[in-house]
């Protein structure tokens, strides 16, 4: 049987991790725990700032990255997805480069709270 894809982001209030665990300039993956059905995430962080977004590439509805593994970095400031090499930029989602070209990644509202990440109202 084949699985579905959850597009769905978490709901607003939830924490997903300390600020601590979100190395400054890197993306990493946040993946949600039962029950809660979500899509599973890339934060990067930037100094305070955190951009969020759904993991999941408009080209051909995969993750970004191969499971468990991190995310390719294009440069300073742009992911790649492993599957097809569409390069998006992590300032805002869109893609710049390669199949999802003028497309982008879903954004999710965060905010940083008493020193955690969680999905803004």
């Amino acid at each position: 049987m084949a699985t579905r894809v959850v597009r769905v982001p978490p709901p607003a209030g939830t924490k997903l991790l300390p600020l601590a665990d979100l190395p400054d300039g890197v993306c990493i993956e946040w993946q949600p725990t039962p029950p809660l059905r979500a899509a599973g995430l890339l934060l990067l962080r930037q100094g305070e700032q955190v951009q969020a977004y759904i993991n999941l590439c408009p080209h051909f509805v995969l993750p970004l990255n191969s499971p468990g593994s991190g995310f390719l970095m294009a440069g300073p400031g742009n992911v790649m997805c492993v599957h097809h090499c569409a390069v998006f930029r992590c300032s805002d989602g869109l893609c710049i480069e390669g199949p999802a070209a003028g497309r982008s990644l879903p954004t999710v509202p965060v905010v940083v709270l008493d020193g955690a990440v969680h999905v803004a109202a």
